[in-house]
């Protein structure tokens, strides 16, 4: 589940959210918004990983590395 391999924080996030990967492989992650457009994708290189999301409004957005999916939630 998402504790063993995914740690994201600060959920909420304001301005930049840390990705964390017990076991980075390059692996591909998507940032889609409320109406599931993608907004930001990349590859989880690093332990962790900063994305800087400072150009997305505030809502609700769902992270996907993988299987895998988390809910963001993004404030002023």
């Amino acid at each position: 589940g998402q504790a063993e391999n995914y740690k994201v924080f600060p959920n909420p996030f304001n301005q930049e959210l840390n990705i964390e990967v017990k076991f980075p492989q390059g692996n591909n992650y998507r940032i889609y918004n409320g109406i599931g457009e993608l907004v930001i994708s990349g590859k989880l290189n690093s332990q962790i990983n900063t994305i800087d999301l400072s150009s997305l409004p505030p809502n609700v957005y769902l992270l996907k590395v993988e299987s895998q999916s988390i809910k963001l939630i993004k404030t002023e």
